[in-house]
């Protein structure tokens, strides 16, 4: 049965405000904290006011050259240089706002650039270099898109995490903000579009324009954009803030409104959650050819690959991935580009919060179920990268020497550690913290200390401690659970197996478990903090199953040893989504031996009412029986969820080499019937590949 929430926060998630991991024996002290020089990129010279482009992009050649023009403002007296990065680029030469012409040196990634005369604090000055540049970074030139087989010219721009200095000198650290002004000058009937918005264009020929785009807000040079191609673009109605869609000219509207199309439903949604208008005047979403990376929340202009861009049939196999990324490049807007992490160091307050939202997104239009059982993947994830659960999430001096594309569990483990911290303060009180986060830091850098102060400012939480376990330190309780029975009680043993390190500490946790029996349910709120813990549970009536983390409240690793009848037990209980999730590998282990295991398992890839759950039992759906053959066959044909009906059809290829689904074969019928029908890709391609294998001699 299902347990209702209860209006009052629970006592156990009242624990997690003790939630700090006790102290190990190790040479270097702990926990460790994030090295605030080296991952903010240096100590700056000057504060960073404005950057102005004037440019030519030449696609033939593959070359950008022109002028990038930085304003700066001294932050000390008797201020001699400046500094702008720079890799790759030949740089012409260098004049400030009097004409005057600057010496410089390149040691890259530094371009180190000596004043006609020291500045006074607070004195400012500008710095115009005229270079040029054929970059192998941060600036891409495409010739075709997927949607034409004719010449199809784009460029595109990727500056996350230092990849703007491959094509303009500038300062490329997310520790500053400036406004940001682009006129670039492109030519074969292509339209150039950046941040903020269009000042006016200027037409040189039939094929050559300079277009003229200012942003007025401050943001990280990193989030500055451009696209350039021949667009079509579609507008999307909202009250507050100018919607549009951009996609190649062949790809059409229908592909940009299924692709892009809840953009003004998420904004609502994400403005209403987090108590504060979208930042900006204008949100533009751009789908160019051959994108480097998932997606991207440039100030204003996200862009992602055109991968995503496809029909409601098109996108059918892709699994909901488009309407996440949308949404996590949405919540970006706040947590990133209107609010920034005060270096790489800190990309947790970037990306964690907007896997977060996204997954609120996910919740609010598939439903919590769906959006647990993402969460969950979220985890599984994590776990499956054994190379990154050690590390911090704040990285600090002690794994800085790994490259910096190691910091991917900030995406997986992140939502897991917002999540724990909403539960531990109430959703309502964790909504209303984030508003006064987001307004406290506005247009702002922030670190975790900054979060930590608004949450404690709004509600009176403190959750520095959870920051210490969760984000400063790295790893995760892994725990191996054990039970015996005895009389009317049940003898629970623990054990934290993770070694601890000077990255990795015994956690301090609260723990939930649950004693089924057959009069109800009783749950009973533990904590652990040591490497081994031991409890005596009491339960009145048959035992049925010992749940530990029933509501998935705690990210950890969980190794439970119990009893085929308990994980049955457990995977037939439809009303609680993530139980079954959890029990499906280990009930896929019973089956080999079990033809009661091998039903249930049946059972939930026919009749379970979540389609992630359908899709893992058919992933599960491994032996080869009859049975098992004529499940698959009935989900491949019939389920309603297209990635139900693909992973259904890949399980069958371990059926077909062994007994081939020939004309005689009625379920080989049924798969040429539902081949004619089909409407996903991946779909049809696995039903072929089966076909033909009962086709050959």
């Amino acid at each position: 049965m299902r347990i209702s929430p209860s209006p009052l926060i629970p006592s156990f998630l009242v624990g997690l405000m003790a939630a700090c991991a006790a102290p190990i024996p190790a040479p270097q002290p702990w926990p460790l904290r994030p090295d605030p020089v080296g991952q903010i990129g240096g100590e700056r010279l000057a504060d960073l006011l404005h950057l102005s482009l004037d440019l030519e992009l030449d696609h033939e050649a593959r070359e950008v050259r022109g002028v990038a023009s930085s304003w700066f403002r001294a932050l000390r007296d008797d201020t001699s240089e400046l500094l702008l990065h720079g890799v790759g680029l030949e740089i012409l030469e260098v004049h400030d706002a009097a004409g005057e012409a600057l010496v410089f040196e390149v040691q890259e990634p530094q371009i180190r650039i000596t004043l006609a005369r020291p500045l006074a604090k607070g004195e400012e000055e500008v710095l115009h270099v005229r270079y040029r540049a054929q970059p192998e970074r941060g600036l891409y030139f495409r010739d075709e898109t997927r949607f034409s087989e004719n010449f199809a010219p784009s460029l595109f721009t990727q500056g996350q995490k230092h990849n703007h200095r491959h094509w303009v000198p500038l300062w490329d650290e997310p520790n500053d903000r400036a406004t940001l002004e682009v006129r670039a000058r492109v030519g074969l009937s292509m339209e150039l579009i950046s941040n903020g918005q269009l000042v006016e264009v200027e037409r040189h020929s039939a094929e050559s324009r300079t277009f003229h785009w200012r942003m007025e807000q401050r943001v990280p040079t990193y989030l500055l954009a451009l696209i350039a191609g021949r667009f079509d673009r579609y507008r999307a109605p909202h009250p507050s803030v100018e919607l549009e869609f951009i996609v190649a000219e062949e790809a059409g509207e229908q592909r940009a409104r299924e692709t892009f199309g809840e953009t003004a439903s998420m904004m609502n949604f994400f403005e209403k959650k987090l108590g504060t208008k979208f930042p900006y005047p204008r949100y533009a979403q751009g789908a160019m050819a051959d994108f480097v990376t998932g997606g991207m929340e440039n100030a204003t202009l996200t862009l992602v690959g055109e991968s995503m861009l496809g029909t409601h049939e098109e996108n059918q196999d892709l699994e909901g991935r488009p309407r996440r990324i949308i949404a996590h490049e949405l919540a970006h807007q706040w947590f990133g580009d209107q609010v920034t992490c005060w270096g790489w160091s800190h990309l947790w307050l970037n990306e964690a919060f907007a896997s977060w939202m996204e997954l609120a997104w996910v919740g609010e239009v598939e439903g919590e179920d769906a959006r647990r059982l993402r969460l969950e993947q979220y985890r599984e994830r994590f776990l499956g990268r054994a190379d990154r659960v050690a590390l911090p999430m704040a990285l600090d001096w002690h794994t800085q020497g790994c490259s910096p594309n190691r910091a991917h569990h900030v995406y997986t483990k992140g939502p897991w550690v917002i999540e724990m911290m909403s539960r531990f303060v109430g959703p309502k009180d964790f909504d209303a913290a984030l508003a006064l986060y987001l307004e406290r830091h506005k247009d702002s850098l922030v670190t975790a200390d900054d979060f930590v102060r608004a949450v404690f400012d709004a509600t009176g939480r403190n959750l520095m401690p959870m920051v210490q376990q969760w984000v400063w330190s790295g790893g995760l309780p892994e725990l191996v659970v054990q039970h015996e029975i005895a009389g009317q009680e049940v003898n629970l043993q623990l054990e934290q197996s993770q070694v601890p390190s000077h990255t990795v500490p015994l956690f301090d946790c609260p723990l939930s478990v649950d004693l089924v029996t057959s009069i109800g349910r009783v749950r009973h709120e533990l904590r652990f903090s040591e490497r081994s813990h031991a409890w005596r549970l009491p339960f009145e009536g048959e035992l049925l199953n010992v749940l530990i983390d029933p509501d998935g409240a705690l990210l950890s690793s969980l190794r439970q040893t119990k009893s085929e009848a308990f994980w049955m037990h457990q995977a037939a209980d439809f009303e609680e989504p993530l139980a079954v999730w959890r029990a499906l590998p280990a009930l896929r282990q019973i089956a080999a031996s079990s033809p009661a295991a091998r039903a249930l398992l049946l059972r939930i890839l026919r009749e379970h009412p979540e389609p992630l759950l359908r899709q893992r039992a058919a992933r599960q759906t491994t032996w080869i029986s009859e049975a098992s053959r004529a499940a698959l066959v009935r989900a491949t044909c019939e389920d309603p969820a297209p990635s139900v009906r693909s992973q259904a059809a890949r399980g069958l290829s371990s059926h077909a080499p062994g007994r081939p689904f020939n004309g005689r074969d009625p379920l080989a019928q049924r798969l040429v019937a539902a081949q004619e029908t089909e409407t996903s890709a991946r779909t049809r391609e696995a039903i072929t590949a089966l076909l033909l294998i009962g086709d050959a001699p």
